[in-house]
């Protein structure tokens, strides 16, 4: 077989009525004027960005003499959606389905010389007839994929030639079956002999020869060969060992020749477990969703286009890529085999109503499908063949589905959907199971959620489905390299327009810092815990890259690093983690804390000298020799009892584990803190309403009661969860104010913000610990307040139980000057106060929205917080230094009908 390329600039034009039906255009006497270059999309070029509808294609290529005896097909790697192919006028073929490559046979159509090849591509969908893509990625706006957008070649066969070559391994029967089908196009029998090489990249050659009798125009499937498992080094993302597999066919005096590149794996799921060439194996996935602005649409013929950035995944730590709604090109397939990343991808099918089935397009999804899994088959690096993203609740074709990739590829894993609900969705059609865990929504695994995978069992290996979708501020600077962009971001744009006009560069810049901080955080706490849990096999991380106009990467939408360098990531997205088995974090001061350390452990090779070294920073540690370790999965390594100090202050502290095995070294880290109780001081007469006595209600020192206007001064602190009348003036008078606002003290009271960085770039989603998803990012001054209390500029976890859905006030409008103590901001660098103060009159007020109330105070560091709080009113270094009116304060206010 010889393949001519066809790729190039073809002749171009829109369809002037729009309906393709004007057939002329496929006459090679007809001339158009525009040209486009294939493969690409005309939504490439500025004239045609927006086109939806009907185009023509067309160019001529050369035939000699000696091609029109034989076979002459043409292939198209892709066209979107529908094509109508004409060769010399004559229509030849109609394909359905932009997901598949499709050839047509024109041995018929073709004469000696110029040939006219002509193209009908339709890009649009109809709903009633064809709902293929649904919700697919390669459907989305940022990807502007029409026409012809993978290569065309032409393939000249011999009379006799081989096509639908298929070489899996067995693993039951411990070879590879290479079967193949032989067509013999020629007017009677004839003697065919097959040759087949398989070649390593070490050229190692293994050779086989079988001689068939083939009968006129007869096109048979037959198994060539059987070659034992032990003659080939298999496949894994480690060690991706490739095979070419030549196939020569003679038959009478010609021969035709066929090549293929593949490699042998085997990878099965086994209980609740993956396993890979017989080793259990955990998969540390990312979603890849098609996202390049640069160019629009992903590099369709070389594959060297994708390992720089297959590269960058691995240098990650990853070692699987889940590809949402789609499946990538050829030569995508081709990069992943040579780098070593598991692959799997989707049909066009994402959250499709049941009722939008019907019979017609339920044969456009079969027939895409069996297309896909013929024409990609033999490529290692595919996991599984998935059918669709989220259709948990099934779609009336999933059985057929399923069986159908069985039958064409009995060895691969399959499954009808990703991303189900619940494990009771997981039934017959689904070998693993790939589950929402609710993590990409809005909670984190700690606190009421640290049990979040455990809760959900299938029974089968399990996935976390678009695992840690944790976003950062945007990145301005990246803005530069957008210049000649296909998909530019305007939402990018719109930032750094909105930070130069409100003159925020300094808050920017620090915000920035902190919301890279709070995605380390999220990412470190997410995939620990999945790690933690017996029941979870992989995940895929939601996304590896940003999309243009969101921030939920790990690197950016130009694979530029974020909040994490590549080895940084790498650790904690490692083949064998170190994992701290604990459910708190906050421990009092004299507390014994027995630590429980686990390993995660999916290095191949047995460890029989492993050496453990523990240490807390507050000077102990542990060092255990000559631990042998073997067995692979999640297993304890040791317990640990250590009593902390009894510190004055709160102290954060860091728990250090690393082992040692040979050449492994593993290693991390994890923060703890230690609360001592915290006595109020009586530097000041402290009044506090009936209705918060139960904040100080424990406490062993003189507190009064405020009811009405009382002559109070300088002497003198309230603490207030509700203002009285004269509270405010007493404060004008030099008292000192806790004012412990409730959700309607203030008038812009933000509600329901999170500890964690927001989901899909800040957008007012509510989910199930209903917070809002807004904030992006947290400061903590370098302030009097806090200093006695463990921060670093940012929040850790020790704020948890003090923020984690708690309402914030807007304090970026002209009426509330003050400043801000511990406070966030949104998408748009608005600031969320938790703790902010001012001056009024003589006096000076503290304001805090952070989680005092009666259960939360049972929590040390709140009681803590709670009780520093009270203290530094108290002191001498409660000098704010911003003045607000009192006039002022009562604009910010809420109005009686606004608290009603």
């Amino acid at each position: 077989m010889r393949r001519l390329t066809l790729n190039g600039l073809w002749d171009f034009r829109i369809d002037p009525d729009l309906t393709g039906e004007n057939l002329g255009f496929s006459d090679c006497s007809v001339r158009f004027d525009e040209q486009m270059m294939v493969p690409g999309s005309w939504r490439l070029s500025e004239q045609y960005r927006h086109y939806h509808g009907v185009a023509w294609y067309k160019r001529l290529f050369d035939l000699d003499p000696a091609d029109i005896s034989k076979q002459v097909g043409i292939w198209f790697g892709g066209a979107f959606r529908h094509a109508d192919i004409f060769i010399n006028g004559q229509f030849i073929k109609q394909h359905k389905g932009f997901q598949s490559g499709f050839g047509v046979d024109v041995t018929s159509a073709i004469h000696v010389g110029e040939n006219c090849l002509a193209v009908r591509v339709d890009d649009t969908q109809a709903r009633e007839t064809d709902i293929m893509g649904g919700a697919s990625v390669m459907e989305t706006e940022y990807v502007h994929m029409a026409g012809l957008y993978e290569p065309v070649w032409l393939e000249i066969r011999e009379a006799v030639y081989v096509t639908n070559v298929y070489a899996p391994l067995d693993r039951q029967a411990k070879v590879v079956r290479l079967s193949m089908t032989l067509v013999n196009t020629t007017n009677g029998p004839v003697d065919t002999t097959i040759t087949v090489k398989f070649t390593s990249v070490k050229d190692s050659v293994i050779a086989a020869q079988k001689t068939f009798v083939l009968h006129q125009a007869e096109e048979s499937s037959v198994s060539a060969m059987e070659v034992p498992i032990s003659a080939f080094e298999l496949w894994s993302p480690e060690h991706p060992a490739l095979y070419d597999i030549d196939i020569s066919v003679r038959a009478e005096d010609a021969a035709d020749r066929y090549r293929q590149r593949t490699g042998f794996k085997s990878f099965e799921a086994d209980g609740s477990q993956f396993y890979l060439n017989d080793q259990p194996y955990f998969l540390r996935g990312y979603g890849d969703d098609f996202v390049f602005p640069l160019t629009g649409l992903p590099g369709a013929e070389d594959a060297d286009f994708y390992k720089p950035l297959l590269l960058k995944a691995r240098d990650y730590g990853f070692n699987a890529a889940r590809h949402h709604s789609h499946f990538p090109y050829e030569a995508y397939f081709t990069a992943a085999d040579e780098i070593g990343i598991l692959v799997q991808p989707e049909l066009a099918l994402a959250n499709i109503p049941m009722h939008w089935f019907t019979d017609r397009n339920q044969d456009l999804f079969l027939s895409q499908w069996r297309e896909l899994l013929l024409e990609n088959r033999h490529h290692p690096c595919i996991m599984a063949w998935c059918g669709g993203n989220e259709q948990e609740w099934g779609f009336p074709f999933e059985q057929e589905l399923y069986s159908t990739a069985k039958a064409l590829d009995p060895f691969r894993l399959v499954m009808a959907t990703d991303g189900n609900f619940m494990a009771k969705e997981i039934g017959s059609v689904h070998d693993y199971a790939s589950i929402v865990y609710a993590e990409y929504t809005d909670v984190l695994p700690i606190d009421t959620f640290s049990d979040l995978y455990l809760r959900d069992r299938s029974g089968k290996p399990q996935i976390v489905h678009e695992m840690g979708n944790y976003c950062t501020l945007p990145d301005i600077s990246e803005l530069s390299h957008y210049d000649n962009a296909v998909v530019y971001p305007e939402q990018l744009r719109r930032y750094a327009v909105m930070i130069r006009d409100r003159a925020l560069e300094t808050l920017y810049e620090r915000c920035f810092v902190q919301a890279k901080i709070l995605q380390r955080l999220c990412h470190k706490l997410n995939i620990e815990a999945a790690r933690r849990s017996p029941y979870v096999s992989g995940y895929h991380l939601w996304t590896f890259n940003d999309y243009h106009d969101t921030t939920q990467g790990i690197v950016s939408a130009l694979y530029r690093d974020k909040a994490f360098t590549a080895s940084q990531f790498a650790q904690l997205n490692a083949p064998s983690i170190l994992l701290w088995d604990t459910p708190r974090v906050i421990f009092g001061a004299g507390e014994t804390i027995c630590f429980t350390l686990l390993i995660s452990k999916y290095h191949q090779e047995d460890w029989p000298d492993a050496r453990l070294f523990l240490s807390v920073s507050s000077g102990q540690a542990l060092q255990l020799d000559h631990s042998s370790i073997s067995a692979m999965g999640l297993m304890p390594l040791t317990e640990w009892s250590v009593t902390l100090a009894n510190f004055q202050t709160a102290r954060q502290l860091v728990f250090r584990a690393e082992l040692t095995a040979g050449d492994v070294r593993l290693v991390n880290e994890w923060p703890l803190w230690v609360y001592p109780d915290c006595p109020i001081k009586n530097n000041k007469e402290i009044f506090i309403n009936y209705l918060s006595r139960y904040l100080v209600e424990s406490c062993n020192f003189r507190i009064r009661h405020f009811t009405i206007p009382m002559p109070l001064d300088e002497r003198h602190l309230i603490i207030t969860g509700f203002l009285y009348d004269g509270m405010l003036q007493a404060v004008e008078h030099g008292a000192s104010m806790l004012l412990l606002a409730d959700p309607h003290t203030f008038r812009h009271t933000v509600h329901g913000n999170a500890f964690k960085s927001p989901w899909w770039m800040a957008k007012p989603f509510f989910y199930l610990n209903r917070s809002n998803n807004i904030q992006a990012a947290n400061v903590l001054e370098d302030h009097p307040a806090l200093a006695n209390i463990p921060h670093e500029t940012c929040w850790n976890l020790n704020f948890y139980h003090l923020v984690e859905n708690r309402y914030a006030i807007r304090i970026d409008s002209p009426d509330l000057i003050c400043e801000p103590i511990l406070y966030g901001v949104d998408a748009d660098l608005n600031r969320l106060a938790y703790l902010f103060e001012f001056s009024m009159g003589k006096g000076r007020i503290l304001v805090s929205t952070l989680n005092f109330d009666r259960e939360n105070m049972k929590n040390v560091e709140v009681r803590y917080t709670f009780n520093n709080l009270v203290n530094y009113c108290q002191s001498i270094e409660f000098k704010p230094k911003h003045v607000l009116p009192l006039d002022h304060l009562i604009n910010a206010f809420c109005s009686g009908d606004e608290q009603t």
